[in-house]
């Protein structure tokens, strides 16, 4: 018999992979330009052990003068309040922050999922408040989220997770099943992609989003508290996984409130009452 909740969930699911991405591409006539893809390959082909950018390199993002508002009735409530800040290609940022201060609101931004009321957002050298929504829709391909809560199918597997949104981008080239398959052995569920994630822990649960972040094999990994759901043993495991992903050259932007799991980053920015106040290198 048909389950018809996890039916409705598998639908909710396909149509919110579609705001992210489906704008761009239809199955009929659309294709990734192959100016835009040589620029992409280019940039995952590059070195970034040593986690310096070339010189010629634009940021992974840059926010300039950044603020961010939301109305309740006639009022006016600022979030953000003039933010600056450049990440680096190959770079692993933490941006920490108590609950209110704005973090979540900062990554939305990051993330091309909101626009600034005032300033500027430049994601791989595209200004985003210029952008159209296909062209969001595209960036979006090259961004991996992982959230807090997993955001797993419940109806479906591990496998079928993983392979969703590559079946809705459909990157030129990429085999979805395979690249799932190959992805859920990267992270240690090779044994476990047939089963659905209430069948699994919580940190296989993280493992499955952290492998459907990487399907379309994203230039960026932007996590929100991936680990705050965790016991602190399966958190560091998570965190290990991360590091190996920057180290392999893709920029990580971790949000958090926790300093043990920001000390896994290159450096930390520090977010109060909308403002960075300040940061970091880590040694």
């Amino acid at each position: 018999m048909l389950d018809v909740t996890s039916h409705h969930n598998t639908f909710r699911l396909i149509e919110r992979f579609k705001y992210y991405y489906l704008h761009l591409y239809n199955q009929t006539s659309r294709s990734i330009d192959k100016s835009e893809q040589k620029k992409v390959n280019n940039m995952n082909n590059h070195n970034h052990h040593n986690n310096e950018p070339r010189q010629d390199e634009t940021p992974a993002v840059e926010i300039i003068n950044a603020r961010k508002s939301y109305c309740i009735g006639e009022m006016e409530v600022p979030v953000l309040q003039g933010i600056d800040l450049s990440i680096q290609r190959g770079e692993f940022l933490a941006i920490m922050g108590p609950s209110g201060s704005g973090k979540s609101t900062l990554a939305n931004l990051i993330g091309c999922r909101d626009h600034p009321t005032e300033g500027e957002i430049r994601v791989l050298g595209n200004v985003v408040n210029k952008l159209s929504n296909d062209e969001l829709a595209h960036l979006r391909g090259e961004i991996g989220f992982v959230f807090q809560t997993f955001d797993l199918t419940s109806g479906m597997s591990a496998f079928q997770n993983v392979e969703l949104p590559a079946i809705v981008y459909q990157k030129h080239g990429c085999n979805p099943e395979k690249r799932a398959k190959e992805l859920l052995e990267l992270v240690g569920l090779a044994d476990r992609m047939h089963h659905k994630p209430a069948e699994l822990s919580g940190g296989q649960r993280q493992r499955v989003a952290i492998a459907r972040a990487l399907v379309n094999d994203p230039s960026i990994i932007l996590a929100d508290e991936p680990t705050a759901s965790l016991d602190a043993s399966t958190g560091a495991e998570i965190m290990k996984i991360f590091k190996n992903l920057n180290r392999d050259g893709r920029t990580v932007i971790m949000i958090t409130h926790d300093p043990a799991i920001a000390s896994h980053a290159d450096r930390i920015m520090n977010v109060k009452d909308g403002l960075l106040v300040s940061g970091n290198m880590n040694t």
